[in-house]
């Protein structure tokens, strides 16, 4: 379950040029992207509620989290958050029929 609940729909064209996330065996420890979105898990949360309380918008945020470098922690969570979503999506698509 990811914490934003509207769906992304893809034309089947552009499927190909995505690029998928490779997942660690449950039994293994987390890579190093898992561990960088577990050690900020806390404040993507605080991200998250902030735009569903409404306390600003999310453009607000985005923008303030653009004026700090690419290499901000916190921006590169997100990032590697979105492609497990990304990657979900991808694996739902292909393996529903009715979504083509």
């Amino acid at each position: 379950m990811h914490l934003r609940p509207a769906r992304l729909y893809v034309s089947a064209k552009t499927m190909p040029t995505w690029q998928s996330r490779n997942f660690r065996a449950a039994n293994r420890q987390p890579g190093p992207f898992g561990m960088l979105i577990a050690e900020h898990w806390d404040d993507i949360l605080r991200f998250v509620a902030t735009i569903k309380l409404k306390e600003t918008t999310a453009s607000q945020l985005f923008k303030r989290l653009n004026s700090y470098s690419k290499q901000h922690p916190l921006w590169q969570a997100l990032k590697e958050f979105g492609k497990i979503i990304k990657t979900r999506f991808i694996l739902r698509y292909l393996d529903n029929v009715a979504f083509h």
